[in-house]
């Protein structure tokens, strides 16, 4: 009894400890062992923090330990929610990205289904006041850490000399977004606590905090920031206890007149030259109207469950504006709107879209009903106002691993707290379920399992499923681990090392298209490698064959079969088949159609536009080189190497006067005292005279008044696209083919 007893209590222990170091490390946990070292490893450590929950589950009905549940009035809304990601998943267009998220963000409905699962089984452990209070402080200690380090970062003191970390805008959240988004909840936190803690030392160690996060969101100066401060101070005054706020407003005197201060400098130009880099790098992100335009497009075509979760960087792809050309994003792809809504709106359509508005109308009804609960530790208070700053962050973002997770930690410690309160029959209501004394499960053929062995049958599907996640898991980490190998193998220039590596990435993870993009590009550039060799051998040029046979398998595989609506897949397709012109007679024909599918999918880039009119040029079909250079330009009016590539067609066309306009235009487009102004002037000085005298013989409008784009646009470096700049192999570099 007493052996038993003991399991029970090192049991009841690892429930407690193992929610609080969760909190205390996700948000500033990372590895420089995965392509992506943050948010990747921040999910390893959730899923590593559900599992040892589930085994914990799994060992309490094993020993006859009660379990204890939390029902709360969100369940309904949000199973139908996850019900409709399901399903919106098993009907997505990528049902790869839509199960594990997209490279480099991981939020799919895996993720999702980790996050909600640990929800569920931490949320108990919340009634536990000392463990809420412990876990705010953490996650403050979290932030403020997060906080200093950008901070150093953003003043180029680097803590650590891996290249990695000397970068201005480096986070340990992984994105400056998110690092604000918590400074933000930590200053509404810290806040919060100095209402109601009477301890004097720990109020000057949140009022530091508050100072240190509060400077991080000013100097950063992302309007985010500055709305999430003013919705956590506005939460404050709703949620606080008016008495006590009253009365202890004399303890917000100190960081409140120090945020005054701070923010004042930052408006000053004296101290603002001071505190500010104006060089500093943000993150870009999609405009809110091109956002919108693309949601809206989308259920155009998918209204009711959209394309599936985590498929928003194939509808921008396909439904972008043509304005973006006018913006300095036009070259760039997004895998992520404006904010959380739109993608809702564009990943899991119409239906999803109204759950989720029913799910989050449901918080605010739960937030909103904790008003009108008083209790000494203000616990109930401080968890409504963490859960209204952070619903309020996705009108402004959008969701990621780290503030999806936090998002259920404050939902769970309101509804563990909220189970502790008198008025908790309305919305939340305790479950204790004993193994021991539930009755004998019959089978369909009329035996019975005595009461004794209930308890083990149905842990089963608790180790089940603890083995089957941890499978998943595993194989995913390692294609990750395998696949930063690689990265590091290339940085080495060890070609070898980047072959095997990249190789076991698809062993074990071979659902990823960009291991197979990644791996198709390797193969291209190990054979470009060996044929720059001289003397080549009877074996070289075996290996060079198989290389390029390999490049072709995993392009084919990554744009046929894993990845067919990914744009990225056809453009290295198309590469792949640039190689080989000068050694297959067909090449070109395949690197055009591959160039065209590209076109399909992303029909507003000039870019796509621009390279398939260099494999037509190369060719020599100038007149449909000229035709895919015009239409490039057509896309983007102040595109400089449009420009200059349809001039060099017009030239093989013979059409002089149109060519000197072309480069005119060009010329205008380009810096006035730069290489690529003498290229253009060269070019236009080998025109035939006449031309040259025909074209100013009446004047013409510029640039700026035929198109109203400035002359300052960021342009690419000119080059002719006919002849590029990669290396192509040659018949010498195969073996002989015997007829």
């Amino acid at each position: 009894m007493k052996q038993s007893s003991f399991k029970t209590s090192i049991l009841d222990k690892v429930s407690n400890i193992i929610p609080f170091l969760t909190i205390l490390l996700v948000p500033i946990f990372f590895l420089p062992t995965t392509t992506e070292f943050f948010s990747f490893n921040k999910l390893a450590l959730i899923t590593l923090s559900f599992l040892i929950l589930l085994i914990t589950l799994g060992l309490k009905v094993v020993t006859g330990k009660k379990i204890e549940f939390i029902k709360s009035s969100l369940d309904k809304p949000l199973i139908a929610l996850v019900l409709v990601i399901a399903l919106s998943t098993v009907f997505s267009i990528s049902k790869t990205d839509s199960i594990f998220g997209t490279q480099g963000r991981w939020l799919g409905l895996l993720s999702l289904l980790v996050t909600i699962g640990y929800f569920y089984l931490s949320t108990p452990s919340y009634r536990n006041t000392k463990l809420v209070k412990n876990s705010l402080y953490a996650l403050i200690f979290s932030s403020t850490l997060s906080s200093i380090v950008s901070i150093l970062s953003y003043y180029k003191i680097y803590a650590l000399g891996e290249s990695f970390f000397r970068i201005q805008n480096f986070s340990l959240t992984g994105s400056i977004k998110d690092a604000v988004i918590l400074a933000a909840l930590s200053i509404t936190t810290a806040l919060m606590f100095s209402i109601y803690e009477n301890i004097s030392f720990a109020k000057i160690g949140l009022s530091v905090s508050i100072i240190i996060n509060f400077f991080f969101i000013a100097i950063t100066g992302t309007p985010l920031g500055w709305v999430l401060v003013l919705t956590g101070i506005i939460s404050i005054l709703l949620f606080a206890d008016k008495e006590l706020l009253t009365n202890k407003k004399f303890d917000l005197v100190t960081p409140i007149v120090f945020m005054a201060i701070i923010f004042g400098a930052t408006l000053l130009p004296t101290t603002r030259n001071v505190m500010i880099d104006k060089n500093y790098i943000s993150e870009v992100s999609l405009p809110a109207r091109e956002s919108w335009y693309i949601a809206t497009s989308t259920i155009q075509d998918y209204p009711i469950l959209a394309t599936g979760p985590s498929t928003f960087h194939l509808n921008y792809t396909r439904y972008k504006p043509l304005s973006a050309n006018n913006t300095n994003i036009w070259d760039k792809r997004f895998d992520k709107p404006y904010n959380e809504l739109f993608n809702v709106l564009g990943t899991i359509g119409i239906v999803g879209t109204a759950i989720a508005l029913i799910f989050v109308s449901k918080v605010l009804k739960l937030v909103s009903s904790s008003r009108q609960i008083r209790e000494d530790t203000g616990l109930v208070s401080i968890a409504s106002a963490l859960v209204t700053v952070l619903l309020a962050s996705y009108l402004f973002t959008y969701a990621s691993i780290l503030n999806i997770f936090l998002l259920f930690f404050f939902l769970s410690i309101l509804i563990g707290t909220y189970a502790t309160t008198e008025n908790q029959a309305k919305h939340v209501k305790p479950l204790i379920i004993e193994s021991t004394n539930l009755s004998s499960i019959a089978t369909d053929n009329g035996s019975v399992i005595a009461s004794q062995y209930t308890k083990y049958v149905l842990c089963v599907p608790v180790f089940l499923l603890v083995g089957y996640l941890g499978f998943v898991s595993f194989k995913n980490y390692a294609g990750e681990y395998f696949m930063r190998k690689s990265l590091v193998a290339i940085l080495k220039n060890d070609s070898n090392g980047t072959y095997n590596y990249q190789r076991l990435a698809i062993e074990y993870n071979p659902n990823r298209d960009t291991y197979y993009d990644s791996f198709a590009r390797t193969n291209v550039s190990l054979a470009n490698a060996l044929a720059s060799k001289q003397n080549l051998t009877d074996t070289d040029k075996q290996t060079i064959q198989t290389l390029v046979s390999q490049a072709i398998k995993n392009s084919r595989f990554a744009t046929e079969v894993v990845g067919p609506l990914n744009v990225s897949n056809w453009e290295t397709r198309a590469l792949i088949y640039k190689n080989l012109i000068n050694v297959a007679q067909n090449a070109s024909d395949w690197a055009i159609n591959s160039y065209n599918t590209a076109i399909q999918l992303d029909p507003t880039n000039p870019k796509l536009r621009l390279d398939l009119g260099g494999v037509y040029f190369a060719k020599g079909d100038f007149l449909s080189a000229a035709n895919q250079f015009r239409q490039a330009t057509s896309l983007k009016q102040d595109y400089a190497n449009a420009h200059y590539n349809f001039a060099l067609a017009l030239v093989k066309l013979k059409e002089y006067d149109q060519a000197k306009k072309e480069f005119d235009i060009a010329k205008l487009l380009v810096p006035q005292d730069s290489e690529d102004r003498k290229l253009i002037e060269k070019e236009i000085a080998s025109l035939p005279q006449s031309a040259v005298a025909g074209a100013t013989t009446e004047p013409k409008p510029t640039v700026e008044e035929l198109t109203g784009i400035q002359k300052d646009s960021t342009q690419e470096p000119l080059k002719n696209t006919g002849e590029g700049t990669e290396q192509k192999l040659d018949t010498k570099a195969l073996p002989q083919q015997n007829n």
